[in-house]
């Protein structure tokens, strides 16, 4: 999938980011402070220490990329240095994007900046990408707004929305990028029980994990779900070795291990289910990270995971 660079990762850079490493894009963000990398990495971006006012310290940034989205809506500075981020700096950046392998540009016309110096910027865009036939889009939405739509439609019951482009029609059981569902994504740290073995590609990996909640009143784990999603080459053969070294037994196709490794998981909630002991099941389940600062004592527990389930009426 297309890797997109992101310039100027704040709060909508890191909600992009979220929503781009969901549908399985790879994304790398830049940063002027070093001490933002580990906060980048944890979002699943490739950070990249480099200055939208010195533009050759982005040069490299550009390797690889499909889209450049640059989200310098609200960035802050003098008039001046504002001024020259969004229009000779900008020109600069879309300058050396030309002997790149970027196709697309997304450029944040909305924020805090003054809205003169941002349709400035919204200019210069609009102008390189005609020149070099590159398609480009403006954010001119105010992003709070949608944050307060989700947020109403959380508080009615509901998943969360749907989102679209006001000139797409709706295709009946099709998918494409002209809608696409937003809801919260939540995480959970929960402790690996087994795996399957895994097929095709993976052959020869422990792909497919058992997951569970600790139960507070004994401190025993119980099977909640499964997954083998958000898994990269490097951890499915990091994650064989060390489950293969906590076996317990064996169970068909699945590795019986002990209950000491603690997993981040993102899941976009659960619903009852007789499947697993726990009495629910994970929707949408997902490997974020393992989590070897924790241990299994410190898991969530299968209160936290039944507390998401819908109230009855």
């Amino acid at each position: 999938m297309a890797r997109c660079l992101i310039v100027g990762c704040g709060c909508r850079g890191l909600s992009l980011t979220a929503a781009l490493r969901q549908d399985g894009h790879a994304v790398r963000a830049t940063t002027r402070n070093p001490a933002r990398i580990a906060e980048l990495q944890a979002a699943g971006a490739e950070p990249f220490v480099g200055d939208p006012d010195r533009v050759a310290t982005l040069s490299r940034a550009l390797d690889h990329v499909g889209v450049l989205c640059v989200l310098l809506g609200s960035a802050t500075g003098t008039t001046a240095q504002l001024r020259a981020l969004h229009t000779t700096r900008l020109a600069m950046l879309l300058e050396k994007m030309l002997d790149t392998t970027v196709r697309g540009v997304v450029y944040e016309a909305v924020g805090t900046v003054d809205p003169a110096v941002l349709d400035a910027g919204a200019g210069v865009v609009a102008t390189a990408c005609a020149r070099s036939l590159i398609p480009h889009v403006l954010l001119t939405a105010d992003p709070d707004e949608g944050e307060r739509v989700l947020e109403a439609s959380l508080k009615a019951g509901h998943e969360g929305v749907v989102v679209k482009d006001v000139a797409s029609t709706y295709a009946a059981g099709r998918r494409g990028g002209a809608w696409r569902k937003v809801k919260p994504v939540r995480t959970y740290d929960l402790v690996v029980l087994g795996a399957e073995w895994g097929h095709g590609r993976r052959q020869g990996w422990l792909s497919n994990l058992h997951l569970g909640a600790r139960v507070p009143e004994s401190g025993a784990f119980v099977m909640v779900g499964k997954t083998f999603k958000g898994m990269t080459d490097e951890l499915l053969r990091w994650q064989t070795e060390e489950l293969l070294s906590l076996e317990t037994s064996r169970r068909g196709i699945a590795v019986m291990v002990r209950p000491e490794l603690v997993i981040e998981i993102a899941l976009d909630g659960v619903q009852s289910s007789t499947r697993y002991p726990g009495g629910l099941a994970l929707r949408f389940a997902r490997v974020k990270r393992y989590r070897p600062d924790k241990d299994a004592g410190e898991a969530d527990t299968i209160d936290d995971l039944r507390a998401l389930l819908p109230a009855r009426a």
